[in-house]
């Protein structure tokens, strides 16, 4: 079995593969690093004038997701356990609250919505504890290490390093965005627009510390990808564990912690809630009718006067004067975008000419452009890994036309600008 740095070794001599233009030396990476660092880039996701804030990094090779073991077969946790139908619908109608909590959140409608930003309902979910039908990704190995090295307790809501002076054993799955879950490239969507999305910078910022990605899954099938299995030592744990501020910096306890605790433990709802459940989420097989009365005989109580967790008028005000005062103003520098241009060629003097076509937002279409060239660089596995496809689940079928796409020679910015005004987010 390999060591932890022997991975670290291999991924990094794997990326470097796919490094066709011969960027990533040692001082462009830090300078990379530290132009990225912090920053979310707004990119257009295909619908109208919507916008998904993707994490921004300049190499973005690989996702990564790190565990303690190795789940056979690795699913959401809205699967786990033999999850019946009304199992899985009962968390779907927590779904519905968790998302009605969100509504209810000053920002969500202050800037998110009014600066057309996605507000990834589940991906939230799913980082604060609710059972969904995604797994958590992450573009930093780093982070994807901690969470292979270090331990949850539940009872304390926190994360600890071994000490037991003790060999232990992880995991980290490795995943190709352009192979979107599948064990061959999708080229039939653009690339984080099917299966693996980007949740990056949220109302809530726990999934924007952990560059934070996700997986989508279906039930009854799991996780498509390269593993790496290895060891490491207490002294592992605990750099990881100090590299991260004692998982503080990655496990963000806010606002929102306690409010979506209620909601993931919840057992009385209202109709509406139902019906709107229902209507999102039918389960096969079952009438609403049906439905209700097995879920009243697992214990679930419907009413007209459910509780209903949400932020009170106070919390409101509270929010908006901390958003308006500080936060507003750092979190909107956070986000950049790249503008972008097509041309014809270059001069003899290296200037661009015919210039054409100037856009203000790169959109998912171009990353998928970027994405296409680092396969085509090396299409080959990361270093001594395995593949791994634990329902044996065939790749979905393709459209067997051929077909190609002629790609304009366009330049974009290497690293992003900040844009919003205070227009843009103060709350009014």
């Amino acid at each position: 079995m390999l060591s932890l740095q022997e991975v670290i070794t291999d991924i990094e001599e794997s990326k470097k593969k796919r490094d066709a233009a011969g960027m990533m030396s040692d001082i462009n990476k830090d300078i990379y690093k530290k132009m990225t660092d912090g920053h979310f880039e707004a990119v257009l996701t295909g619908i109208g004038d919507e916008k998904c804030l993707i994490p921004e990094e300049v190499f973005p090779f690989y996702l990564y997701r790190g565990q303690n073991e190795e789940f056979i077969p690795c699913v959401p946790s809205l699967y786990r356990g033999k999850a019946t139908e009304p199992d899985i619908f009962l968390n779907r109608m927590r779904l519905v609250e968790f998302k009605h909590l969100l509504d209810s959140y000053p920002i969500v409608d202050g800037f998110f919505k009014k600066n057309h930003f996605v507000v990834d309902v589940e991906g939230l979910a799913q980082h604060y504890g609710l059972k969904t039908s995604v797994l958590d990704l992450t573009r930093n190995l780093d982070i994807a290490i901690f969470f292979a090295v270090c331990k949850y307790n539940s009872n304390t809501d926190s994360y600890e390093y071994f000490n037991d002076n003790e060999p232990h054993t992880g995991i980290i799955y490795v995943f190709d965005p352009i192979f979107d879950n599948e064990p061959i490239p999708n080229n039939d969507t653009d690339i984080y627009n099917g299966n693996i999305r980007p949740i990056g910078l949220q109302p809530f910022r726990r999934p924007a510390a952990q560059k934070g990605f996700s997986v989508h899954i279906k039930k009854g099938n799991s996780i498509k990808c390269y593993i790496y299995k290895f060891t490491f030592t207490c002294k592992d744990s605990k750099r990881y564990y100090d590299m991260f501020d004692q998982g503080n910096r990655l496990w963000i306890k806010d606002e929102l912690v306690d409010k979506a605790k209620a909601i993931s433990i919840e057992k009385d709802f209202s109709f509406k809630t139902f019906n709107e459940a229902y209507f999102h989420f039918k389960p096969k097989g079952f009438s609403k009718k049906k439905l209700m009365k097995q879920l009243k005989e697992d214990g679930i109580i419907f009413g007209s006067r459910a509780t209903q967790v949400r932020f009170s008028l106070e919390e409101k005000e509270n929010i908006i004067t901390r958003w308006n005062k500080s936060s507003g103003k750092e979190f909107a520098d956070s986000i950049v975008r790249k503008p972008s241009f097509d041309h014809e060629g270059v001069d003899k003097y290296g200037a661009f000419k015919g210039i054409k076509n100037r856009k203000d937002f790169r959109n998912l279409h171009m990353i998928s452009f970027g994405y296409n060239l680092l396969l085509i660089a090396s299409p080959d596995k990361p270093i001594d890994s395995e593949w791994v496809n634990y329902m044996n689940t065939p790749a979905p079928k393709k459209n067997s036309k051929e077909h190609g796409e002629m790609v304009p020679a366009h330049c974009t910015n290497l690293f992003g600008k900040t844009y919003l005004t205070e227009e843009d987010w103060k709350i009014k």
